[in-house]
């Protein structure tokens, strides 16, 4: 194929609308999905059933948090001695353009996506100039003289599967022949996308959301497809940016051309194009990944189906009291009297209460096996969203803890793969094509002193970027509250500060004012240092003479009793078959 020749073109668009057919039915199937997750009570055009139990949202949200909770962090690592202090730099400023472009956010929403399906995003620089080559990488000297690189801000952008196509023909994804995303251009834009384009020639499109095959996008849930609103920003067009690999270019043209109007630009950036891509349950010769929440979705129907029904029921409920005839006086007594009052009664047997309808038991066992199997489907999501014990002893909890992991390990080696790659991209950048300096923070080697210097790729002094190794920072992506902070403050201080003072091991002093400063920070308790004073003489000469201060009087008569406490808690599944049976012990009628 060659996309300067319009009929080629022309061709490339027919195959981009295959494609797109092909992969209708997966968007369709996402949309259902998030819909799922947007439930009853939010949307308009949310889920029209009742969702009390939203079983999709939670095991996405217990995923998420779980596999990129905190901020994504890289470390460059030198291959000798000599590339260290390059390589701390690189490492600051690499980790700083990861803050400036907001990729925790970004991740999240990555990581969101696929666990949807698949994670698209693309990345690069917005160019606003160019510079000699040899200016942004001194090592590329294969580089032709006078050849220029564009320079400007490192992005990199989400891109919703709603707006994205690719080969559907292709083996895999990697064999694709084309792939590439729709977006919306303001008129007055319009040159910087389609320069010398003359605008009578284009079509104008209403922004709305629904696809070019007329069906409602996912954005539909909680904005309609009117369109209502949109006039003042103007008229708008629709275009596609399809990067063809193997011709190695990329091609802007309408959505819904023919492709006779384009710009075809090559792409002379990064190796690999613009695209990645994070998946996490692909399946053998398919064009799309599976989402990983789709097995969920009958036993999210069938729960909240269940649960509906025992609502109803429980509306339904009623409590009367019956009597005998002639013992009106007696029933009459009862319903005038308060409680624990005395009251006369011929006879007593001839009132009773009955209890009608109510929840059954059967439905509620239903109920919750129901949700045990939702919780083992989503990759035991209870544990995951931290929602209590779930067995009745602590070793059987700590199983099954490595048993969770193990169900979503696959997820998260494809996540810490996925971000390697993000950073390796991002370096590559940084190294070739920016040329404004990164602020970064440096600190003194040994010291508390730190210092602003700045980061750009001429002070790498003409050393290869690929000279270093990149690690990602496993860590950084686990969400850790300022309690759990806390916590690991308190542990590493009784597990390892504390004997290796006692055994003489550590050279450096521990600074209690400042842990106690610390743990007043995570703990959000700035009251603490107010119940600490400085010492006064007299209780510092008591001190230095051996009597201790504010030492705590005990008595040389002392009983301890020690008991060992093996189970974490009552779980939850122990709770409600408690509930259910007390539930049955009560609903009988007579």
């Amino acid at each position: 194929m060659n996309p300067n020749k319009t009929n080629d073109r022309r061709d490339l668009m027919a195959a981009v609308e295959h494609s797109r057919e092909k992969l209708s039915a997966v968007r369709e199937s996402r949309r259902r999905l998030l819909k799922r997750t947007a439930g009853s009570e939010w949307y308009e055009n949310g889920m029209k059933e009742r969702t009390p139990i939203n079983q999709i949202a939670q095991a996405e949200r217990a995923l998420v948090q779980h596999l990129i909770g905190g901020d994504p962090q890289a470390q460059v690592i030198a291959s000798d001695s000599s590339l260290m202090k390059p390589a701390y730099e690189q490492t600051l400023a690499l980790n700083r353009s990861a803050q400036l472009i907001g990729l925790r956010r970004k991740m999240r929403r990555l990581v969101r996506d696929a666990v949807y399906g698949m994670g698209i995003c693309r990345i690069g620089m917005t160019r606003d100039r160019t510079v000699p080559v040899r200016e942004i990488a001194p090592d590329l000297d294969e580089e032709a003289e006078g050849a220029e690189v564009g320079v400007g801000r490192l992005m990199l952008e989400v891109i919703s599967l709603e707006s994205w196509v690719h080969d559907c023909l292709a083996e895999t994804l990697e064999d694709k022949l084309f792939c590439g995303h729709a977006y919306w251009v303001e008129e007055e834009d319009i040159e910087q996308y389609l320069p010398g384009v003359s605008k009578k020639d284009l079509i104008e499109e209403e922004k709305r959301w629904i696809d070019e095959r007329g069906d409602a996008m996912a954005g539909a849930i909680s904005r309609g497809t009117d369109g209502e609103g949109t006039a003042q920003y103007g008229k708008r067009y629709w275009l596609w940016d399809l990067w063809l690999p193997y011709q190695n270019v990329v091609i802007t043209t309408q959505v819904k051309g023919t492709g006779e109007i384009a710009v075809v630009k090559p792409w002379a950036s990064r190796p690999g194009g613009p695209y990645m891509f994070l998946q996490y349950l692909e399946i053998p010769d398919q064009a799309m990944p599976k989402s990983v929440l789709s097995d969920l979705v009958p036993v999210h129907d069938s729960l909240n189906s269940t649960f509906r029904k025992l609502i109803d029921q429980t509306r339904e409920a009623k409590t009367v009291l019956g009597f005998k005839p002639g013992h009106e006086d007696d029933a009459q007594r009862i319903i005038d009297s308060g409680s624990r009052s005395v009251i006369q009664m011929r006879d007593p047997e001839a009132v009773r209460e009955f209890n009608f309808n109510g929840p059954n038991q059967s439905l509620l066992g239903m109920l919750l096996q129901t949700r045990e199997l939702a919780s083992i489907l989503g990759g035991n999501t209870d544990l995951l969203a931290g929602l209590g014990a779930q067995t009745p002893t602590l070793g059987q909890e700590e199983m099954i803890q490595g048993k969770a992991d193990a169900m979503v390990q696959s997820m998260e080696a494809e996540t810490m793969d996925f971000l390697r790659e993000v950073f390796e991209a991002m370096r590559w950048y940084l190294y070739h094509e920016q040329q404004e300096p990164i602020p970064i923070v440096k600190k003194v080697q040994g010291t508390d002193i730190n210092y602003p210097g700045e980061w750009s790729a001429a002070s790498a002094g003409g050393v290869r970027f690929d000279a270093y190794a990149l690690a990602i920072v496993p860590q950084s992506v686990v969400y850790s509250s300022p309690d759990q902070t806390a916590q690991k403050f308190i542990t590493v201080w009784n597990t390892v500060v504390m004997p290796s003072l006692q055994l003489g091991l550590m050279s450096k002093v521990p600074d209690m004012d400042r842990l106690i400063g610390i743990l007043a920070q995570y703990m959000n308790l700035p009251e603490l240092d107010l119940v600490l004073r400085s010492p006064s003489e007299e209780e510092q000469a008591m001190a230095q003479a051996g009597g201790g201060m504010g030492e705590a009087r005990q008595s040389p008569s002392t009983t301890r009793t020690y008991v060992r406490r093996g189970s974490p808690g009552p779980t939850r599944q122990g709770n409600a078959m408690q509930a259910m049976q007390m539930m049955g012990s009560g609903n009988g009628s007579e």
